[in-house]
């Protein structure tokens, strides 16, 4: 075990300033919803649907490449001249509009009623079995992973079960109804089709590592989410808890977590004020923040929270040296996403994430001799040069 670099008598206002400055420092994107890397045909022919048994699949329709996207093909003709691409266009934008809402994961009353309206449309213009794939994806992803609309997406992946963002809400909808043998299958078949990204496997072993026992993940968009996922199976820590606030827009979800002894609360937009609230509603437990979650929603518990690796612990039961001694052993051993290949732009903004770890390290210590400073600053010089 290495032994920490200790500061001793570090003031309460030192302690408390250092805590607002690593919610700020977090300028990390709101959503992950990356589109995946790739888009191979499966080698089977069946995925299981939990509730729904054994469904066939074709590999009749070409796989799409990409979130929501349709094949070169088909995108390279005159947009303007076909009504089901513009909708599709016109609904992927205003749907990233509301996800990089920094301070809310739900769409407001007159946005929800347009995409709703542009999905149903998206349906109507439906001419083909291609055509039918990507509405009914987009009218399961409008339904914000309510599970009543999973016979749309499982139609969609019978006739092409390679889609990335097919999968992707399949395991989401798996999540939501706590269909544990439904998302086995679904988690592998991301894998086998290579939808799961390098960048999110070595950043999720990291962030996993950050997570102590006994403690709620708290988790905010797509790839922390289902990193985190992928990574607990892996590993087989099935005792590990992680709560998506973008997968608690959806009733069946705010069941399941009702049903294991959350208390969750009852207003329907998931925001700032729902995070505060389920986090007060519960006491007994002990969370960690993922640092993808915004800096909007940290603040409500800014003097509070440890930054332990990639996540701050809530409450704060720490003392200085423990913060010392856990973030140097992590100093040592995170993989700050060297994967071994070349960093994807697509994720570099997770490199972020581990600043607040350095700077715990930097400012607690004053100790330091020129070798442990040394290893610090290789470490941000690595993430920076990472950027």
């Amino acid at each position: 075990m290495c032994e920490p670099f200790l500061s001793k008598g570090v003031d309460a206002t030192m302690m408390h300033k250092l805590r607002t400055f690593f919610v700020f420092i977090l300028l990390v994107p709101c959503c992950l919803a990356q589109p995946p890397q790739s888009n191979n045909n499966s080698s089977s022919g069946y995925f299981n649907s939990g509730s729904n048994g054994i469904i066939p699949l074709s590999d009749s329709i070409k796989a799409v490449e990409g979130e929501f996207r349709l094949d070169d093909e088909s995108r390279s003709g005159d947009l303007q001249n076909n009504s089901l691409l513009l909708e599709m266009e016109n609904y992927k934008a205003a749907k990233a509009n509301v996800k990089q809402n920094p301070s809310s994961r739900t769409a407001s009353k007159s946005e929800e009623n347009q995409l709703e309206q542009s999905v149903i449309k998206m349906k109507s213009l439906v001419k083909t079995d291609k055509d039918l794939i990507e509405a009914n994806i987009l009218y399961y992803d409008q339904g914000n992973y309510n599970a009543l609309r999973f016979p749309q997406l499982q139609q969609a992946l019978q006739l092409n079960p390679s889609h990335p963002e097919g999968i992707r809400l399949w395991i989401a909808n798996s999540l939501v109804t706590g269909d544990t043998s439904s998302l086995k299958m679904a988690i592998q078949r991301a894998r086998d089709l290579g939808h799961i990204p390098q960048e999110i496997t070595c950043y999720s072993k990291d962030l996993l590592a950050s997570v102590p026992e006994k403690t709620v993940l708290i988790t905010h968009g797509t790839w922390d989410t289902y990193g985190a996922i992928n990574e607990m199976m892996i590993q087989n820590r099935n005792h590990l808890e992680v709560i998506s606030l973008d997968l608690l827009q959806s009733p069946q979800y705010r069941q399941l977590l009702s049903n294991k002894g959350f208390i969750v609360p009852l207003q329907s937009k998931v925001d700032i004020a729902y995070f505060k609230d389920f986090v007060n509603m519960n006491p007994t437990k002990k969370f960690a923040f993922s640092m993808t979650i915004p800096s909007a929603y940290l603040m409500q518990f800014e003097s509070q929270l440890a930054p332990n690796g990639l996540v701050f612990l809530y409450p704060d039961a720490m003392n200085e040296d423990q913060w010392l001694l856990n973030n140097e052993q992590f100093l040592e051993s995170f993989s700050y996403l060297d994967c071994g290949t070349e960093p994807s732009k697509e994720f570099e903004h997770l490199q972020g994430n581990y600043e607040p770890m350095l700077t715990t390290l930097e400012v607690l210590s004053s100790n330091k001799d020129d070798f442990k400073k040394g290893k610090i600053a290789n470490k941000r010089m690595k993430i920076r040069r990472n950027k």
